[in-house]
């Protein structure tokens, strides 16, 4: 299970991605996987990759610097990744995006959230 800071209450983007899925290796700019989800103020972006071989994961990953303020996360147990199982991925691009409490509110393409993230990401009430 992966366990998130709770005191931030960000909204947060478990993005489930593999160096083999052809979106994902688009220079930047092209990248329709991984340009429609960014980490800023209100959001954490929390990468997991189904890979299995960690040293290609590293190389794809040092060709794309603006991904450094993602939260990475390497199993390397590929499609048998226990987070992957427990919330039933198994297609990439894939993402679940959970509201501040850490409730699941979308379950899907990052590119998909569009609306969704200008509803949720507010200025918080004071």
């Amino acid at each position: 299970m992966l366990r998130l800071p709770s005191e931030k209450k960000k909204l947060v983007a478990l993005h489930f991605w593999s160096v083999a899925c052809p979106p994902l290796i688009r220079p930047k700019g092209k990248d329709v996987a991984h340009d429609d989800v960014t980490p800023g103020p209100d959001m954490e972006v929390v990468a997991v990759n189904l890979d299995e071989d960690k040293a290609k994961v590293v190389e794809y990953l040092k060709t794309r610097p603006d991904l450094k303020d993602w939260i990475h996360v390497f199993s390397g147990r590929g499609w048998h990744d226990p987070l992957a199982r427990e919330l039933d991925v198994y297609t990439v691009p894939r993402t679940v995006l959970l509201n501040r409490n850490g409730i699941i509110q979308v379950w899907g393409y990052a590119s998909e959230f569009g609306k969704l993230l200008t509803q949720l990401i507010k200025p918080k009430q004071k």
